[in-house]
């Protein structure tokens, strides 16, 4: 119900980066971050945000009770509600669609530009920080690992540069 979004609607008072977020998912987390802090310091009275990354030992917040609220708010879609009657509304989403589509093949030129760059920066960081088994997983050909290096560089290759 409108009430309810509303009464909600104090989540999303945080910082908010529409810069090439759609090709940035990973900054989703980071709006989480931020949507966690607010209810830690307006709700809570406490910050809950050093919990993201480790435990205090004095903190009532452990990482796992951090990444427990933040599993309440994960299936948060933000979704726009304009203040516009239905025509204006309809005439601006279509420009939007317009401008989006005419920045796509800018987009992807530019990712193609950044591609190889990103994935020699995700190799170097795999040999920094990974065990040789877990780099010999990591670099693979997908077609000759088994389930279990299949799972290892899944949560390895999750590294973004």
């Amino acid at each position: 119900t409108d009430e309810t979004r509303i009464a909600t609607g104090f989540l999303r008072s945080g910082p908010r980066v529409n810069f090439r977020e759609k090709d940035n998912p990973e900054r989703r987390h980071d709006y989480l971050d931020d949507m966690l802090a607010t209810v830690g310091r307006g709700v809570l009275g406490m910050t809950v945000h050093c919990a993201r990354c480790h435990d205090h030992k004095f903190d009532p917040i452990l990482q796992k009770d951090y990444y427990s609220m933040q599993a309440s708010i994960y299936g948060y879609v933000e979704i726009d509600y304009p203040l516009l009657d239905r025509d204006e509304a309809d005439a601006y989403f279509t420009a939007m669609r317009e401008v989006d589509d005419r920045q796509q093949p800018l987009r992807d030129e530019v990712d193609a530009i950044e591609t190889p760059y990103r994935e020699a920066l995700r190799a170097e960081l795999i040999r920094e920080r990974f065990p040789e088994n877990v780099q010999a997983a990591a670099f693979k050909p997908e077609a000759e690992r088994t389930p279990g290096e299949q799972l290892l560089a899944t949560q390895v290759l999750t590294i973004n540069p």
